[in-house]
């Protein structure tokens, strides 16, 4: 056994622990570059491992190239066949492959199974991209590679997408080709019109058509037009067309992660990003646009193509979208809906957003010799959280108008549309049956369709946070056009009741132009002819808003759980506040706007209605009513132990109930002399000056009207209506009072009971009406009864009888009378007269006739000779 000297021996560990050394960083550095390069991979950009080309026919020129690559955490082999004999021998991709005359097949790393195939190719039409991935499922893109590199695709007989431009695909400079004409062969979700996937057709007919055109030559894409062709009825409403307009001309980005070719990426990337456009910056453009390709390479499927647009995000942007299709070398005329971005504050994102939706062609009215539809506008801008979309305010109106008569033309088609130019202005110059008006206080969400809370005509939705099945409340897109159409009588200002926390939303049947003003008293932007409004502070409660007459808000009403916290009113130029025991009353020469306002539609409008906010902003919480009623100077009254209720408007003021507690106190007198007053209740009215009355309970009373004291008879199987009246002579008004009429016969074992809810005001009369068809002839019992609900509560009752004619066998008068068919006095008496002078006319012809027979030689009986006879 050789024995080795100690130092030897020394020296030989050391070198072994230095290979192991060396071996470890290896592996620690291998690994390192491995998470680097898999880090790479996730953010979207393909890491090569390996490239090499091969000589496939012998001619020392390489006829295929394979590529090693991790993409996204996969790994990918790609096989390149040269089908031009013009590959490049290189050993980097770049300059080794090319997206001409070739064909790329995309192998899965896991299972070497091939996932999608793209054919390259060229000719003097330009440049053209076939891409087939798996149609039958199996997991598989079957081809079949023949002598020499050719390549014969079998999964199908026609591409999924084929690409076609005029130039290649990467420009000089790298940025991509964005001049393209995109063909889909089979179903894919497309963001415009994924309703419509399962109808488009798998056979090899296009399913929809995408093109982007540069209509100056510059290299920037002016417009971009997507035809969807669904095999379905017109009726459908399906989307057929789409167009995506760059006004302001602005330069794209390029596209970043793609797969080698510039418009090929993942499914994973898109699902990553959620949007076609994202910008980073209040000052520029998203330079992270995904590429457009999206696929699922687990499975072999294209699942999507994007627009080359980005679907917001390039400043002054239009967008229409229409389910009637837009044909070449035609004026179109279109429906649905469009979208005009503006930007003026010089960012890629929109400052100010106006939505149209037009009702479908089916749909329109004729008013005179105007053809009219349904019609939704929104106008949504924010001033603050610039270079976000995240919004402020949004005006909302509906209404019926003509279509579109302007034409705007493009380069192989026009549309009968208004210009892009005149939506922010045109839409506020029109009139509008309803109009909603929202203000986004708290908790702002981005949304590129602006704010979506109170939409006006394809239904009303309360909090778009909520699961889209929840979003809408049921009913009300048939609501809203059924009013706008005729359809109803009733107003849908009732589905406008609920917003979102820290939403603002008010109503109004404006019958008018949308106009909006800002109020002294809570310092806020209001909808002009509001009728109501809500504004839901989340844990604050929420302030209702109400329209007491006139053209502003003035009733300010905070409730938690329901129930009434403060008061604040401004009527008559007065400012009345009512909570937490007390009361105060300030005249005031305050008008009831600040000043008032259209949207913005222009950058000048903008920046002075954002000037003028600043200005007058509140200094205040929005629930501090105190701190409104002591911006104003003036003579005033203010009690602590006295609340008020009931304040409405009278003909010429105002009044309300005033209820003293005992031991109240009077801090100021100047309006009110109350210091002398008991504790108790007490009615103040205003008409000039004030007064003030010791309440009186209401007091009700039933009654038939003095031209019903004697009712005629009613006639069984006719309808009827019973008509009342109810009285109130106390001096509280009776806001909520249950009418039920119960009607019976003993003879005909029969009865019906009928309710409604009405108002009765201190001091007046209301009508009372019910709406009846006797089931049988006799007499009816009628018991009327009146309750008025809440407090106080009083009851009145009335009991009368009915007479019931017999339908069967009437007499023939009654029979015309039960029809309508009695004719009035005036025509009776004219067709008695003119009975009358038609005997007389009888009665002398007869006498002539009788001369005539008795003297045949008399002239005057001759037909055609003179007649000297006077006819008395």
């Amino acid at each position: 056994m050789r024995s080795y000297p100690p130092i030897a021996f020394s020296k030989f560990r050391q070198l072994i622990c230095l290979l192991i050394s060396l071996v470890l960083l290896s592996i620690w550095a291998a690994g390192t570059l491995a998470h680097v390069s898999a880090a790479a991979a996730r953010e979207g950009e393909p890491e090569v491992i390996a490239f090499e080309q091969l000589d496939l026919d012998g001619d020392a020129t390489p006829d295929k190239a394979i590529i090693t690559a991790s993409y996204f955490d996969q790994l990918f082999r790609v096989n390149i066949y040269d089908q031009g004999n013009d590959m490049q021998p290189s050993d980097d991709w770049r300059t080794g492959t090319d997206f001409v005359n070739d064909i790329w097949i995309f192998h899965n790393g896991v299972d070497e199974a091939t996932k999608l195939i793209i054919r390259f190719s060229h000719d003097l039409g330009g440049y053209t991209a076939e891409l087939y991935d798996d149609v039958n499922e199996d997991g598989n893109v079957s081809h079949l590679i023949r002598d020499r590199g050719q390549v014969e695709i079998r999964e199908s007989s026609f591409p999924t997408v084929r690409f076609e431009a005029q130039q290649p695909w990467t420009l000089p400079g790298g940025m991509p080709n964005y001049l393209v004409h995109i063909t889909a062969f089979r179903p894919l979700h497309l963001a415009a019109a994924d309703p419509a996937i399962g109808y488009y057709p798998p056979d090899g007919r296009p399913a929809y058509e995408q093109e982007t055109v540069d209509l100056n030559a510059d290299g920037i894409p002016d417009y971009e037009l997507l035809r969807y062709f669904p095999d379905v009825p017109p009726e459908w409403g399906l989307f057929r067309a789409s167009l995506n307009v760059n006004i302001g001309n602005t330069p794209l980005p390029g596209f970043t992660g793609a797969l080698f070719w510039p418009y090929l990426g993942t499914i994973q990337d898109f699902e990553g990003r959620q949007s076609d456009a994202r910008p980073k910056k209040p000052g520029g453009l998203n330079q992270d646009k995904p590429p457009l390709i999206r696929v699922d390479w687990g499975n072999g499927k294209i699942m999507a193509v994007a627009g080359f647009l980005p679907a917001w995000g390039i400043g002054d942007q239009w967008k229409i979208q229409s389910s009637i299709p837009i044909e070449k070398n035609v004026l179109n005329e279109l429906d649905w809906e469009g979208w005009a971005y503006y930007s003026f504050a010089g960012t890629s994102y929109p400052n100010l957003v106006v939505l149209k939706r037009e009702g479908f062609k089916g749909e329109s009215v004729r008013i005179g010799s105007e053809l009219r539809h349904p019609q939704q506008v929104t106008i949504t801008w924010h001033h603050n959280n610039i270079g976000t979309l995240k919004w402020d305010y949004k005006l909302g109106m509906a209404g019926l108008h003509e279509f579109p008569t302007t034409e705007v033309v493009f380069e192989d088609f026009s549309l009968r549309e208004l210009p892009y130019e005149d939506w922010a202005r045109k839409f506020t110059d029109q009139d509008w049956a309803y109009a909603t008006f929202v203000a986004a206080e708290e908790r702002k969400t981005a949304s590129s369709e602006g704010i979506v809370e109170w939409g006006t005509l394809h239904g009303v939705i309360v909090d778009v946070s909520l699961p889209p099945d929840d979003q809408f409340l049921a009913d009300t897109h048939q609501a809203q056009r059924g009013y706008l159409l005729g359809r109803a009588n009733v107003s849908p200002a009732e589905y406008y009741a609920d917003i979102r926390p820290g939403f603002r939303g008010e109503y109004g049947d404006i019958q008018g132009p949308a106009r909006l003003y800002f109020s002294p008293i809570d310092r806020k932007l209001h909808l002009l002819k509001a009728q109501k409004g809500v504004w839901n502070l989340e844990t604050m409660g929420e302030i209702r808003y109400a329209n007491l007459g006139g053209d502003h808000l003035n009733h300010w009403n905070l409730l938690e759980d329901g129930k009434a916290l403060k008061n604040l009113f401004f009527v008559s130029g007065y400012v009345i506040y009512g909570g937490e025991d007390k009361l105060q009353i300030t005249r005031t020469e305050t008008p009831a706007a600040i000043f008032t306002t259209l949207p913005p539609r222009d950058q000048e409008e903008w920046l002075k209605l954002g000037r003028n906010l600043e200005q007058h902003k509140p200094a205040f919480a929005p629930d501090d009513f105190a701190a409104m009623i002591a911006q104003f100077e003036g003579p005033s009254a203010s009690t602590i132990g006295g609340s008020l209720r009931d304040l409405r408007l009278t003909e010429h003021g105002f009044r309300f109930v005033l209820d003293l507690a005992l031991g109240f106190v009077l801090n100021r007198g100047d309006l009110l002399a109350v210091h002398d007053l008991n504790p108790g209740s007490y009615v103040v009215s205003y008409d000039g000056d004030f007064r003030i009355r010791p309440l009186t309970p209401l007091k009700l009373s039933l009654s038939l009207p003095s031209f019903s004291a004697a009712p005629e008879p009613f006639t069984a199987y006719v309808p009827a209506q019973l008509r009342y009246q109810l009285t109130n002579t106390g001096l509280e008004d009776a806001n909520h009072v249950v009418v039920t009429a119960s009607i019976s016969a003993d003879e005909q074992d029969a009865s019906s009971t009928m309710t409604q809810t009405v108002r009765v005001l201190a001091q007046e009369t209301t009508p009372v009406y019910f709406d009846w068809t006797p089931t049988g002839a006799g007499s009816w019992s009628v018991q009327l009864e009146a309750v008025a609900l809440g407090v106080p509560v009083d009851r009145a009752v009335l009991d009368h009888e009915l007479l019931v004619l017999s339908a069967e066998d009437p007499s023939f008068w009654e029979t015309l009378s039960a029809f309508g068919l009695v004719p009035p006095l005036a025509v009776l008496l004219f067709l008695f007269a003119s009975a009358l002078f038609g005997g007389a006319l009888l009665l002398v012809g007869l006498r002539s006739v009788s001369a005539a027979s008795s003297d045949p030689q008399d002239p005057a009986s001759s037909a055609y000779g003179p007649s000297s006879r006077n006819i008395r």
